[in-house]
């Protein structure tokens, strides 16, 4: 009797490593795994918060004239209307007059899909009537204004007065992505 009861113990406690025991032993074994992953992610995170914390005590140095001038440099997204306010008040100083606005976003030629710059284009089109001085006074005024502008194109015809011309300007300006 008693080596019946031993083997029954024996197969009973068979049974339970192999049932019980042995697969919550082999879960926890994954557990385990996967709370060293979450672990590795909280240490990254408190590195990650440590450098935020130090960018912004050396954004928080910088003179907040100079941040809004870069901001004007090459700003976070695209204004066109800011940019044909800007346009136009540099025009009004030497009196001229800005109109027929078109303005195309480009992409970098020969892409597929998404582009992986990491800045965008602006292609703005417009026209002015003025002198040739007059003209190239605007032209070196907008070379010197703090938005990143690039003239890519100018065009020119004779007016009805021989000595003013209507100048049709395509600029580019740039934004980050």
């Amino acid at each position: 009797m008693s080596t019946i009861v031993s083997i029954i113990l024996l197969l009973a406690s068979a049974g339970i490593f192999f049932g019980y025991i042995d697969p919550t032993y082999v879960n926890s074994q994954g557990l385990s795994s996967e709370l060293g992953q979450y672990e590795s992610a909280l240490s990254n995170s408190k590195q990650l918060l440590t450098e935020r914390d130090s960018l912004i005590s050396k954004l928080n140095t910088f003179n907040q004239t100079d941040v809004n001038k870069l901001e004007t440099l090459l700003p976070d997204s695209v204004d066109s209307v800011t940019l044909i306010i800007e346009l136009d008040s540099i025009a009004s100083k030497f009196g001229m007059n800005i109109r027929n606005f078109s303005a195309n976003s480009q992409s970098q030629t020969g892409t597929l899909g998404v582009s992986a710059t990491p800045y965008g284009t602006l292609s703005l089109t417009f026209t002015t009537t003025s002198s040739f001085s007059t003209f190239v006074a605007f032209l070196k005024t907008l070379e010197s204004n703090l938005r990143l502008v690039d003239v890519t194109g100018i065009s020119f015809s004779s007016a009805s007065n021989n000595s003013v011309y209507d100048f049709t300007v395509t600029v580019n300006t740039y934004w980050l992505k």
